[in-house]
């Protein structure tokens, strides 16, 4: 649960980010565009570069936490996956930044060099053109208040009367109507710079002087009356231009963003999956050794890499398969030797009830023949020896069969811990005197194993410690999960297994029970080998602990059996 509530707060912490950090950004950079006073489609396109970058960003940058955190946990292939995946990085980012430098670094020469030159050169020429312009201006304007002593020269009079601007006379080329002033005053009709000369934008060839009550107007010359329009068109471009540079700094910065970052994304991501490729082999071999380490010879690497990794899992699995050779040569030795100790502990256990058999036979064969009077009595107890000596003999030979044909393995995926305790409460209802406590990490554990085998392994493990026969009435159970295996352990409150016979504790027929058979734990180590798993005991300062690990591999195990 603890696993889900945290996958659930960083998927949230993940999206809040991706909201967050692009609504932050749009609106720095809709403020920043306010401040240099960009267009529209600036206003548009900046802010939607920057919000669908500064998500790919935060995608960017929780792989990349995500990676470097795995790291430092340690999880497995993630050491060499940051290494590659920071060169990559590191290699590809010193390239953008070289070459956004000198890009930079190119625009600031251009625009602190010819732009700027150009700039002065163009202020120049239209300071010059506007010194020139007023100098016209200025004599054409004397010229035509010096008119005004001759009223009769000027070409249009305007005259203005309520909210009527009256064309009192018009000796032009040109047709005009009285024009009607609607929301608008005579102030607003005529612009001046001194109160002395008018300009009217309606009568834009035209320029006039106030007589009283009237407006007396001549034509400018052409030259004059086109230059007034083209100044303005001049000064207005070159303030939209100085705007324009303004622009500059962020269209090359959204420039590089769209260029670097895409590029930045798709080497993280390339990275990963070569850093993946590379690692993915060498986590199967660590795998496989772990796998030979612990007794699975028959586990194989597959490895498809087409390169020296393929050939290195190769070889791998051509060295498992000579240890496995090797390991089977091995066995069949043991198993030889190990026929020969049953066979010769076998027959001394025969050997010692065929002794009180022959003497039983040779006592009643000798009452017989000199015809005692007891010779009933006599009769009786040989042939009592003689059945239970027989009766022993015919136990020995049924442990022996049971040993030596043990059923072939019928391995399912089971629950352990069901099966621990199934056992634990037949024990418990048979042995109410005893107290049987658990521990277990996880209320269910599936494993692969043969259920009845097991259950045998774990009813001879419980049965020796019960005949212990320890003052403390308990015996306790736990398991414990390790990298590869579990582990059960059983805890008994008795004397321990004596030092001199821990080396023989295994061995079949060995026991220092008074009708014990010796073949129980010999069982018992037979069963867990069977599973690829181990078997041992050890000391305690208030008791003996025994224990059996069997592997964890059902889905997880990726390799192939060879088969033997």
């Amino acid at each position: 649960m603890t696993k889900i509530n945290n996958l659930i707060k960083k998927r949230a912490i993940i999206v809040i980010s991706l909201i967050f950090f692009p609504f932050i950004v749009v609106y720095v950079t809709l403020k920043w565009l306010d401040s240099v006073e960009a267009n529209l489609t600036l206003k548009v396109i900046v802010p939607l570069v920057f919000a669908i970058f500064t998500v790919i960003g935060v995608i960017f940058v929780n792989n990349l936490i995500k990676v470097f955190l795995f790291r430092r946990k340690g999880v497995k292939g993630y050491k060499i996956r940051a290494k590659i995946t920071s060169y990559f990085l590191l290699t590809v980012f010193s390239s953008i930044f070289i070459f956004s430098g000198l890009m930079f670094y190119l625009i600031f020469l251009l625009e602190s060099t010819f732009i700027e030159e150009e700039k002065k050169v163009s202020d120049n020429l239209l300071l010059n053109y506007r010194v020139m312009f007023e100098h016209y201006k200025k004599h054409y304007e004397n010229n035509i208040i010096a008119s005004t002593n001759d009223l009769g020269s000027f070409e249009l009079v305007l005259k203005p009367r309520s909210n009527l601007i009256v064309v009192e006379r018009n000796l032009t080329a040109q047709t005009f109507s009285n024009i009607l002033l609607v929301g608008t005053n005579i102030s607003q009709f005529f612009y001046s710079s001194d109160n002395r000369i008018f300009y009217s934008d309606v009568f834009p060839g035209f320029i006039f002087v106030k007589i009283k009550d009237s407006f007396y107007g001549n034509a400018i010359p052409k030259s004059l009356s086109e230059a007034i329009p083209s100044i303005r068109k001049n000064e207005e471009s070159l303030v939209r231009i100085r705007k324009l540079r303004r622009l500059i700094f962020p269209v090359s910065l959204s420039a590089v963003l769209i260029l670097s970052i895409p590029i930045l994304m798709v080497t993280f991501f390339v990275s990963l999956r070569a850093a993946k490729n590379l690692t993915d082999p060498i986590e199967k071999l660590l795998k496989g050794t772990r796998f030979l380490a612990s007794g699975h010879l028959d586990y194989r690497v597959k490895v498809k890499s087409g390169d020296e990794l393929e050939d290195l899992a190769e070889n791998f699995n051509f060295m498992a398969k000579s240890l496995q050779e090797a390991y089977q040569k091995i066995k069949r030795i043991e198993r030889i030797e190990a026929w020969q100790e049953v066979a010769r502990k076998l027959a001394h256990e025969i050997k010692n009830p065929l002794t009180p058999i022959k003497l039983s036979a040779e006592r009643l064969l000798y009452a017989y023949e000199k015809n005692q009077p007891n010779f009933s009595e006599i009769l009786n107890k040989t042939a009592q020896t003689i059945i239970d000596e027989t009766k022993r003999i015919e136990n020995l030979l049924n442990e022996f069969s049971m040993f030596v044909r043990l059923p072939p393995l019928k391995k399912q995926n089971k629950d352990i811990i069901r099966t621990i305790s199934e056992i634990i409460e037949f024990f418990r209802n048979s042995y109410p005197e005893y107290s049987f406590e658990t521990h277990f990490p996880y209320k269910e554990f599936f494993l692969s194993y043969d259920e009845d085998k097991i259950k045998q392994l774990i009813f001879n493990i419980i049965k020796n410690a019960i005949e212990a026969e320890s003052e403390i009435k308990k015996i306790s159970i736990r398991l414990e999960v390790l990298e590869d295996t579990v582990r059960v352990y059983f805890d008994d409150f008795g004397s321990g297994v004596p030092k001199e016979i821990e080396d023989e504790i295994f061995t079949p027929y060995f026991t220092t029970k008074k009708n014990g058979s010796g073949i129980g734990l010999t069982l018992s180590e037979m069963i867990v080998s069977e599973h690829n798993g181990k078997i041992g005991f050890f000391n305690r300062d208030n008791g003996c602990t025994f224990f059996f690990e069997l592997p964890i591999y059902g889905e997880e195990y990726e390799g192939e059996s060879s088969g033997s």
